[in-house]
Parts: C-alpha cells; sequence; structure tokens
C-alpha cells in the first residue's frame, strides 16, 4: 500500500511469516517446593477502526482519524516463579514490546486537534508479584496479592517524551461464612501512580466492595446483594503531554452501584458443566468495534 501524498510515512510493507514461539520448565525440589520459568513471544493488532484513514469530525477543533501505517505491536514475555505448598506464590517477569501504540491527541497548525493511533514507543515493564490464598480460620478465607512494577516507554516519535513510573498495586477479597448458610464478602484494591496506555501519567485510585450472599432450598437458590465502589474512588485523573499539547483528563463511569442478584440452579449438581471451546475467530472479534 503507497500513499499519493507527499508525507514521512508513504508506504505500508507488511511480511506475515513471523515465528512466536513459547516455553517453560517447572521444578520441584521438594513436596513444598516448585519452580518454573517460561518465555512466550506474542503479537497484538490494532483494531480496524485504528487503521480507517478517513476522519471523523468529533466538534469544530476537533477530529478522529484512522492510521493506515499502523504497525501491530511485539511481546517478549520472561517469568521466573516459586510457589510455596502450593498456595504462597512469588514471580519475577519482564516484558519487552517493540512498536508500543497507543491513542494519542495531536495538533494540526495549532488550530485543531485529532484523535489516533500510533506507534510511539518501546516499551518495558519488571514486575515482581506475591500472592497468598489462605485460611485465617475455619469461618475465615483471605485471599491476597501484591504487586510492585517498573514501566519504561522510550519514545519512537520525537513528540513523544519518555516516561518512567514505579507503581505498586494490591489487591485483597475477604470471605466470612456464617451460620444459617449466610457469608459475607470484603474485598478491595489499590493502585498508586501509574501510566495508562503509554501516554497518561495517572493518580492513585481504588476501590472497596461489600456483599452479602444467603443460600436456600437445599443450596439450590442463591441470593446476593452486593455493593461496588463503596467510597467512590476508582475514577481517574491523569497528564499527558504529545508535541505542543497538554492535557489534564479525569473521568470514570458507573462504579458505585447496588445489585441484588437471585439464581436458581434447576440441573443436578453432578452434571458437568458445558465445555467452552475457543476458536481463532476470537482474535479477529477483538479487532472489531461495534460502537
Amino acid at each position: 500500500l503507497k500513499s499519493t501524498q507527499n508525507n514521512q510515512n508513504n508506504s505500508v510493507k507488511r511480511n506475515y511469516t513471523n515465528y512466536f514461539p513459547s516455553a517453560g520448565f517447572t521444578y520441584s525440589s521438594n513436596e513444598n517446593n516448585s519452580w518454573s520459568t517460561n518465555y512466550s513471544k506474542r503479537i497484538e493488532r490494532p483494531n480496524y477502526r485504528s487503521l480507517n484513514p478517513f476522519e471523523m469530525q468529533l466538534d469544530e477543533l476537533s477530529f478522529a482519524r484512522g492510521n493506515p501505517f499502523l504497525q501491530p505491536q511485539y511481546t517478549d514475555n520472561f517469568k521466573v516463579s516459586h510457589t510455596y505448598k502450593y498456595t504462597l506464590t512469588t514471580a519475577l517477569s519482564y516484558s519487552h514490546t517493540t512498536d508500543f501504540f497507543a491513542q494519542i491527541t495531536d495538533t494540526v497548525q495549532t488550530i485543531r486537534n485529532f484523535i489516533s493511533q500510533q506507534n510511539i514507543a518501546n516499551q518495558k515493564v519488571i514486575n515482581l508479584g506475591v500472592s497468598y490464598p489462605f485460611q485465617a480460620a475455619k469461618w475465615w478465607s483471605v485471599y491476597m496479592s501484591v504487586n510492585a512494577f517498573y514501566s519504561t516507554f522510550d519514545a519512537k516519535s520525537e513528540k513523544f517524551k519518555p516516561i518512567s513510573q514505579a507503581t505498586a498495586s494490591f489487591y485483597a477479597q475477604n470471605t466470612f461464612t456464617l451460620p444459617r448458610k449466610w457469608s459475607v464478602e470484603v474485598s478491595g484494591w489499590y493502585s498508586s501512580p501509574s501510566v495508562w496506555g503509554g501516554t497518561y501519567v495517572c493518580k492513585s485510585l481504588g476501590s472497596l466492595d461489600l456483599a452479602v450472599q444467603k443460600k436456600l432450598l437445599d443450596d439450590k437458590l442463591s441470593a446476593r446483594l452486593s455493593v461496588s465502589d463503596v467510597f467512590f474512588t476508582s475514577f481517574w485523573r491523569g497528564e499527558s503531554s504529545f508535541g505542543d499539547l497538554s492535557i489534564k483528563g479525569r473521568g470514570g463511569w458507573e462504579s458505585r452501584q447496588i445489585r441484588l442478584n437471585l439464581a436458581y440452579n434447576f440441573g443436578s449438581k453432578q452434571v458437568k458443566s458445558v465445555f467452552k471451546r475457543a476458536t481463532g475467530l476470537e482474535d479477529e472479534n477483538s479487532r472489531i468495534e461495534s460502537k
């Protein structure tokens, strides 16, 4: 594909022959300790709307357009993990992504701006994660996970300013089993300042969720009342800079919700659940946006 316009990207050349190796090794030193290491190479292709070169007007000063010269991004993943007594897992991983693509907002002759996908950087992420499910008491089960990672985005575009950010995230879930088939669940997560989409440096955010459940009719009927994001703390705030344009933004969604769910099991408990088979069409479906 060649462009009829005189610009920096004037041709699209693709090589559809590539290799994506993966390998893993697991070793158990004794009944309490096991080690594993693996490597994989993966590709992520842009969705079709991101490749559409036609412009769409958003308002009198802004428009969106696709980028037919957008390259897929390739990621090499390395991971070493240790598991103690089949519960406590510690993992150290490293990933390197070339041609990382992200949605950017740029200017046209300082009078208009446009939104488009571009290959802006090469991304590197070092992550240390610990997860541990345990039984604090007969009536109290806990799952906890902690991740600390350092991400860097090395610029491929001269307009993009390199970003480096250290981030820590935490998730915990507590389930309390009460008499008369009642149960209570308290869960929450927190993330320190992080990078979103390769361009936005975001402030810290988190959420606290609560739920209570009752089982009836020989455990066939379950009623669950839940409240998500109790303190409404999952909205994001971030800043982005690309070329001469700086953006400060914030947003969120209806994350604080109250839900009542009723579920009744008509079938036999002995019947196995239906097996779901994945196909290659799922990868293509993810590249098609219905909206």
